[in-house]
């Protein structure tokens, strides 16, 4: 890890940023792969569980339509007139009343065969071997397929049988005994068969003109299947499996899901058609990864361009610090006007320039570098209280977009604007009063929206003979911020916020008060005593707004006044007896209960 650390510091600066851009993009690259995975699978997940839903369905229709034949086989076999048919048949001798009730039971037959629409046939095998057919039948009643049928039912002991597969194409044979009734003699009158059209069955469910993605088998053998079957799907082993398959034969893609039928334990086998289900899911992915690679090349192309861009105006600082160090005081020309910059490396070299013109009249002009040290100072103070509000500003207008107050965002924006306006527009060091004063109201009107009624603010206009006072600038907001973060912080309700203006002897006096309950005596006095050190010319080991403002004060009217302080300052109307002292922060119990902070601004007779 050290040794890490210690090759990329050691790296230059083009190489750096390469460095960076490419870990990025190969984060970015990974991430986006990870998302189409996820939503691939998502999308698999989704397409199985509306699967499994119109299966579900299926295989109950599917089940009731069975059971509706085993009722008509239940029926059958309990009807009287078949049972008294079938025994007077096997027992009779008579050629005449063997016939007349071979008649009957073929009318009997009808009936049942008419009252539901999925039988295909009704088959009576005879105990002399002869049948009694209604309906018509793909298939041989003397074939291997029904005298295994037969043996089954005979096995069954009355109970229905179900036989089904390839040899009855599509269909499925149900078989029962018939058994005699009467005296509860149990014997074997004859073997019912239905044969059932499972198509029908299946189109009834679905709804569909042709269900070919559905397969039902039994052991290894197909009971239904579409026809003809799907050669690229002859070789798949349709074993039913839990959740879905995705198989993939010569060219075409299948997404399969697989069950049983409870009632008969047949399988199902159900296949769609994976390339087209997942289309357009897959051209929107295409795209999404054309973009992804697209956007890459952009980036990587920008990259290159924005680190040449940015190296070459620091070789534009290499050489003018070269030239510095030769000797030379003058600044070196260079193909790149920094003035014009707004961001940090207008700012580097134009400190880099101001340095040298600093480092020069420091030498030639004492005097000059007296004047220039409280410049700087000034601009200093005023970089730490910049970011502050900044921060603070932005953060509210996250919380109100964040909780859809899009109206109140939309006021917070336009007064920020107005707010920022006053600060990256003027760069000079000193303003009218009237704008100072201005900028410090929307600074209420902006925390007024953020607190709503939780903090009540008062204050008063200033009046306009006192409008083109010069002053340092932000010397009322940092006071208000202050008031606001931490006099009034715990207030849930009934803060209140006061601003008002007076005069008072030769001073205009500014008085930012609140009712903020967190103030002790022991912390009033400390302030007190750091804002009197700061007037005289101490520095502080903390420089806090408040402080940065008496500094300034101090630098812009003249040091070397104490500021005196009275123990309640009810808005501004009294101090201490002898009165303001001009130039300065008097800092006192407000009327309120909170901190009052007085600004005394000295005025010109």
């Amino acid at each position: 890890m050290a040794f890490i650390k210690y090759y990329f510091n050691n790296l230059k600066l083009a190489q750096k940023f390469a460095f960076i851009f490419t870990i990025a993009i190969t984060l970015t690259g990974l991430t986006g792969i990870g998302i189409i995975n996820f939503i691939t699978e998502k999308y698999n997940q989704e397409l199985y569980n509306k699967t499994s839903l119109i299966m579900d369905y299926l295989v109950s229709n599917l089940e009731t339509g069975l059971k509706d034949v085993e009722n008509i086989t239940y029926y059958l076999v309990e009807n009287p007139l078949i049972q008294e048919s079938l025994t007077i048949y096997s027992e009779s001798t008579n050629t005449e009343e063997r016939a007349r009730n071979k008649r009957l039971l073929y009318d009997s037959l009808y009936s049942y065969y008419n009252s539901n629409s999925n039988i295909v046939s009704i088959v009576l095998l005879l105990s002399d071997g002869s049948l009694i057919r209604m309906g018509y039948s793909s298939q041989d009643f003397g074939s291997m397929a029904f005298q295994s049928l037969e043996e089954l039912s005979d096995q069954a002991d009355g109970r229905l049988v179900w036989q089904g597969g390839s040899s009855y194409l599509n269909s499925a044979v149900c078989a029962r005994q018939i058994r005699q009734k009467a005296y509860l003699k149990l014997n074997k009158l004859a073997t019912l068969f239905i044969e059932v059209d499972m198509e029908r069955i299946i189109l009834n469910s679905t709804g569909k003109s042709d269900p070919s993605s559905l397969i039902l088998v039994t052991d290894n053998d197909r009971i239904y299947f579409p026809s003809p079957f799907p050669e690229n799907m002859e070789k798949i082993n349709v074993q039913p499996v839990p959740g879905y398959e995705i198989i993939r034969l010569r060219d075409t893609a299948f997404f399969v899901t697989s069950g049983k039928l409870p009632y008969t334990n047949w399988k199902y086998i159900h296949f769609s058609d994976y390339d087209e289900l997942f289309s357009h899911l897959r051209t929107a992915i295409n795209i999404s990864l054309f973009t992804l690679i697209l956007t890459a090349l952009i980036v990587i192309i920008a990259e290159y361009a924005v680190i040449g861009h940015i190296t070459s105006h620091f070789r534009n600082l290499e050489i003018k610090m070269s030239h510095f160090e030769s000797g030379s005081m003058e600044i070196i020309p260079v193909p790149y006007n920094y003035s014009l910059r707004k961001d940090e490396i207008g700012e580097l070299h134009r400190h880099f320039d101001q340095m040298v013109i600093n480092y020069k009249k420091l030498v030639h002009d004492n005097y000059l570098q007296q004047i220039l040290l409280k410049d700087a100072t000034i601009k200093n103070l005023e970089q730490q209280i910049n970011p502050h509000f900044l921060y603070n500003a932005f953060f509210l207008l996250r919380r109100m977009i964040h909780d859809e107050l899009y109206e109140e965002a939309g006021q917070m924006a336009d007064t920020l604007g107005l707010y920022f306006q006053y600060i990256t527009r003027n760069s000079q060091d000193y303003m009218p009063l009237s704008r100072e004063y201005h900028h410090a109201m929307l600074y209420c009107e902006i925390q007024g929206l953020r607190f709503g009624d939780r903090i009540r603010i008062e204050t008063d206009s200033l009046p306009e003979q006192y409008g083109d006072i010069l002053v340092p600038k932000l010397i009322i907001q940092p006071i208000l911020e202050n008031a606001f973060n931490y006099g009034l912080r715990d207030k849930v309700d009934d803060g209140v916020l006061r601003v008002t203006v007076s005069r008072e002897a030769r001073c205009l006096v500014i008085a930012i008060e609140d009712n903020g309950e967190e103030l002790s005596e022991e912390q009033l006095r400390e302030m007190q005593k750091k804002l009197r050190d700061t007037a005289c010319g101490v520095l502080q080991q903390e420089m806090s707004g408040i402080l940065n403002i008496q500094r300034r004060l101090s630098i812009y009217f003249g040091a070397g006044t104490e500021p005196g302080e009275g123990s309640r300052m009810p808005g501004g109307s009294s101090g201490s007896e002898e009165g303001p002292d001009a130039g300065c922060l008097k800092a006192g119990r407000s009327v309120l209960g909170g901190l009052c902070i007085r600004i005394c601004l000295p005025l010109l007779e």
